[in-house]
């Protein structure tokens, strides 16, 4: 009898690991919406596709159901890391797995872009605005991180003010590993 239920702990603890989940698509994260795979691994070798049944778990980005997220660039370029919680459970009830990993989402643009006008007079402000570019897809940057200029000053938010006129304004914006300039004649 101590024998039979030996054998009955020992196939139970095994029916308890018989599976594993396997999430795909976690290198390369980048700004923009990315798409996580899982793949729930069975103890004999079946494969199945369980990523719009999986229950998904992110401190960043936004779900978009179905393992779509979208990330959005951060406030100080610097990439950003987290820990995707991934949970499956079968109908049946009798699979209930967990599994964490960890992502890094990678906040260097393709590009980055400064607009704004060509001609200033030096007696006034005016604005500037910078998109940084994503796979294709623009996200403003102009609240974020690091401007530069040379004969003028300009705030966080892209307004600028010229400091003397009759200049050729060189501006900077940083971001993510990235630098974009911009020139514009303050008369």
């Amino acid at each position: 009898m101590k024998y039979l239920s030996l054998i009955a702990i020992y196939l139970l603890s095994q029916s308890l690991y018989a599976a594993n989940l396997e999430i795909s698509n976690i290198y390369q994260v980048k700004v923009g919406t990315h798409q996580f795979r899982v793949t729930l691994m069975r103890d004999n070798g079946q494969r199945e596709d369980v990523t719009a049944t999986a229950r998904y778990q992110l401190s960043l980005g936004r779900n978009l159901g179905r393992g779509l997220f979208e990330f959005r660039p951060a406030n100080n370029g610097y990439d950003q890391s987290t820990t995707l919680n991934v949970s499956y459970s079968s109908r049946d009830g009798k699979i209930n797995i967990t599994q964490n990993t960890y992502i890094i989402i990678r906040q260097t643009p393709d590009y980055i872009n400064i607009r704004g006008p060509y001609r200033v007079d030096g007696r006034y402000s005016t604005h500037l605005y910078v998109d940084a570019i994503y796979n294709g897809r623009s996200y403003d940057l102009t609240g974020k991180y690091q401007w530069n200029a040379y004969c003028g000053r300009i705030d966080s938010t892209g307004q600028y003010y010229p400091m003397r006129r009759n200049c050729r304004e060189s501006i900077t914006f940083s971001y993510g590993g990235r630098t974009a300039y911009f020139q514009m004649d303050v008369y």
